[in-house]
């Protein structure tokens, strides 16, 4: 069976622009997921489970746990559960009850939520001394800690250090001073369920467990603080609650979050049951020999699970036409198609905008900032340059070019987007003012040009067509998805490229990765690939043009010619316009019912019937239209008795007919 582990589940909340939860919408549409694909275990089904009673069918049986006693869980969670006829176990960390104080490990997610994750790991680094980082050299805690989350460096590395370097008073002591410096409210009354509450939920079939006291990595505690966190856990619930289960979960979670003194202790207690993380099922022989240490799910190993951020954009950073629920957003990639020809450049701006592109891109190219003598040709070319350095030097624009290439663009409704290659090429498009930026694959890891087009604001389209999913996720922390608008392309850097290198399945891939919007950068050189990538998620696709795929040049061969490009953009609204209206096949539109009518069969006297004769195949037929009892109600016709005489070729109605005893 599985076991399902959730934390935060609420909506947006535009004080913590970094908070990172389950959007409320998303935990129904995965409680969907999981009624039409497992079966919910009941209460008494559980209670057989927990006392080594197995029971049918349990393969397929799934239940929810809930940690931490977060507010949401009673906002949201526990009223959709009940809405639903569904139960699940709620883990209490009992401190916050005691001293209205938020628990250290939800501090740092206040931080976490309030402050990027960069800036909050050099203001702890600022803070703490080597010294202090007393269990740093774990390799568990190095290695095992957060692998599986998905957050930027920073974050993950701010919350191993303080909640796995350093002690639990130093923790405390660093937290104060944080919370502190950002002047935010760490009391527990809005954070946490309240006893009344939890005595609700608990009427209300809702299973109350503990989470200890304080929320420790309990194997970092001596046997004795271990048994205190446990015990006086439990001891405070049942002063309100009626426990009738006795069950624990570990704090943090994972083997390096506990050890053999933890299990002694639970056993000792007479714990019935506990719950780690692991990501694995249940089996047969877990409810005997690991009873303890029940794995559980991350409830984003399941379809709408993922997390989102609570990020709340600038009006300034929808400055292009990439507003939601918008057409798919089409970029005609210029690149060198120009072949150093200000005149063939301006021509492919029209040619772009009477396809009906969005935007168009451009490369920026200065040779000697980016290119050596050394470089090698990527594709042979008979050409009037002796090195690729010479073929950059002669694709390049004066600035004054490039205002006039960008004017073009404005004037005829298209955003201007520009690949730099060097951060001099930044600051003179930063000037000439792109709407957006596109990282080349080959410039991911340029990071000095990164940070610096990190700082200006605006858009930017990352392509991916050389980077493991590491690379990409490291640029993405450097250009800051909070603070601009990121779109992750993927993209595959072979020219052309096959349709068994395209890379699609990545484009999921990415959103589930990266939480941010897709696209699709192509160079297959037909429309059949971006069509594909609108269908499977991407809300940009980019494409290489050109006047014809006989022309000159390294790209010729992987672009649309601009009929082609005409069709793409075509294509991708006709897609988009079929996705944004879900079809209900349960609710046919009145179109359907009409045709319905004259295309299904209902029942018909295939001759003439006397009154009370008995109905048969032999004097029964179906045929169109449908005017009266349905061909699907053909065995319930059968055998029953002409209530009146029907006329050969009538549509039988139901009150031409006697039920078998005589009856209508």
């Amino acid at each position: 069976m599985l076991s399902v582990m959730y934390h935060y589940v609420q909506e947006a909340n535009r004080d913590l622009p970094y908070f990172r939860y389950l959007d409320f919408d998303n935990f129904r549409k995965q409680l969907d997921f999981f009624s039409e694909n497992y079966l919910f275990t009941t209460r008494d089904e559980w209670d057989q489970l927990i006392s080594g009673n197995l029971i049918d069918g349990h393969e397929k049986k799934i239940i929810l746990t809930f940690d931490d006693s977060l507010s949401c869980h009673y906002d949201y969670v526990s009223k959709e559960l009940e809405e639903r006829d569904l139960w699940g176990i709620f883990y209490v960390p009992v401190l916050p009850y005691l001293n209205n104080k938020m628990l250290d490990v939800h501090r740092i997610h206040l931080l976490s939520g309030y402050v990027s994750g960069n800036d909050l790991l050099k203001s702890c680094l600022e803070i703490i001394p080597s010294e202090k980082l007393i269990y740093a050299d774990k390799v568990d805690f190095k290695e095992k800690t957060y692998a599986k989350q998905n957050n930027y460096d920073g974050v993950s590395n701010f919350k191993r250090i303080l909640n796995y370097f350093v002690s639990d008073n130093y923790k405390t002591e660093i937290l104060d001073i944080l919370i502190k410096k950002y002047s935010l409210d760490d009391s527990a009354v809005k954070y946490y369920i309240s006893e009344k509450q939890l005595k609700q939920m608990n009427n209300n079939g809702m299973i109350i467990g503990s989470h200890t006291l304080s929320h420790p990595v309990m194997s970092k505690l001596t046997k004795e603080n271990q048994k205190r966190e446990i015990e006086e856990s439990f001891d405070f619930l049942s002063t309100f609650l009626k426990l009738e289960h006795k069950t624990y979960c570990h704090p943090h979670g994972g083997f390096h979050s506990f050890n053999d003194n933890t299990i002694e202790i639970l056993k000792e207690l007479k714990v019935d049951y506990a719950f780690n993380v692991e990501s694995r099922k249940i089996e047969d022989v877990d409810f005997i020999k690991n009873i303890f240490h029940l794995q559980r799910f991350k409830t984003n190993e399941f379809p709408h699970g993922k997390a989102n951020y609570n990020i709340i954009y600038s009006d300034h950073i929808y400055n292009l036409k990439m507003k939601k629920n918008s057409y798919p957003y089409i970029i005609a990639e210029i690149a060198q198609a120009h072949e150093g020809s200000l005149g063939i450049a301006h021509s492919l701006i029209d040619a772009a905008n009477e396809a009906g592109a969005s935007a168009v891109k451009f490369q920026f190219h200065l040779a000697d900032q980016e290119s050596s003598k050394d470089e090698p040709w990527r594709v042979p070319l008979r050409t009037q340059d002796k090195t690729r350095f010479d073929y950059w030097k002669r694709m390049e624009f004066s600035e004054e070019s490039w205002i006039k290439l960008k004017s073009h663009a404005k004037k005829v409704g298209l955003d201007f987007i520009c690949s730099p290659f060097s951060k001099k090429a930044v600051d003179i498009l930063n000037r000439v003012g792109v709407d957006g930026w596109k990282i080349a694959s080959g410039e991911v890891s340029n990071y000095p040009m990164l940070k610096k087009i990190s700082k200006l604001g605006k858009p930017i389209f990352l392509s991916s067509g050389l980077s493991h999913y590491d690379e990409i996720k490291k640029a993405i922390e450097i250009l800051d998805p909070i603070k601009n608008k990121i779109t992750v392309m993927q993209c595959t850097s072979e020219y052309p490229v096959s349709s068994k290198n395209l890379g699609l399945n990545v484009i999921g891939e990415f959103e589930k990765r990266f939480g941010l919007n897709t696209g699709f950068s192509d160079h297959s050189g037909n429309i059949y690939s971006g069509l594909a990538a609108i269908s499977l998620g991407a809300s940009v696709v980019e494409a290489h043009l050109t006047f014809s795929k006989k022309m000159f040049g390294p790209d010729a061969e992987s672009s649309l010619e601009p009929n082609d490009l005409k069709e793409l953009v075509q294509g991708s609204r006709w897609i988009h316009e079929s996705l944004s209206n879900p079809v209900n096949k349960d609710k046919p539109s009145k179109k359907i019912k009409d045709m319905r009518k004259i295309f299904m069969k209902s029942i018909v006297a295939k001759s003439d019937i006397s009154k009370g004769q008995k109905l048969s195949s032999k004097n029964l037929t179906t045929k169109k239209p449908l005017m009266g009892i349905e061909a699907n109600y053909w065995d319930e016709v059968l055998n029953s008795v002409a209530k009146r005489k029907i006329k050969k070729n009538n549509h039988l109605q139901w009150d031409d007919l006697l039920n078998k005893n005589g009856k209508k």
